[in-house]
């Protein structure tokens, strides 16, 4: 017998099995839920829900992350006077040489001076825009690179 079909008969909406049990399913028994019987679904569930739960602080949004998280800490944000720079795709970002800190975002053709930065952007995203901006130096220069700005913050390894 599996799971879904007994969560689902006594009551458990399809919306509830899809978005909560089902991917805590996966994660735990390393498998899709579907192919889980009900037997160990139920040690899984127990374990996270029942025998842990001092453990976890889980709270579930009645809504959206975006519209109940993201969206409000934007706002507060811009209440201070940041300004944000939506819809557009960063493509480099320039360091000043003397502090190792970002001092302009540039986006596509467009280039934005700014005193603290946030990087809202996917790993892919990120990714890419360390590959561009280091593609033209040699492993040796970016050790160094590194090295020197460590040092010049005082820091220690």
């Amino acid at each position: 017998m599996l799971l879904g079909k007994n969560m689902i008969q006594f009551g458990c909406s399809e919306r509830l099995y899809q978005g909560v049990f089902g991917p805590l399913l996966r994660v735990g028994l390393f498998a899709p839920e579907e192919l889980c019987s009900a037997a160990a679904s139920q040690g899984v569930l127990y374990y996270l829900i029942l025998a842990h739960q001092k453990h976890f602080d889980v709270v579930f949004c009645r809504g959206t992350a975006r519209e109940k998280i993201f969206e409000p800490w934007v706002e507060s944000l811009k209440a201070k006077g940041c300004e944000m720079l939506e819809d557009k795709k960063v493509t480099d970002i320039i360091f000043n040489e003397e502090t190792g800190c970002i001092t302009e975002v540039v986006c596509g053709k467009e280039t934005d001076s700014a005193d603290t930065v946030i990087l809202a952007v996917g790993i892919a995203t990120l990714q890419e825009i360390i590959k561009k901006r280091f593609a033209v130096l040699d492993f040796h220069y970016i050790v160094e690179y590194c090295l020197v700005q460590h040092y010049v913050r005082g820091e220690s390894f």
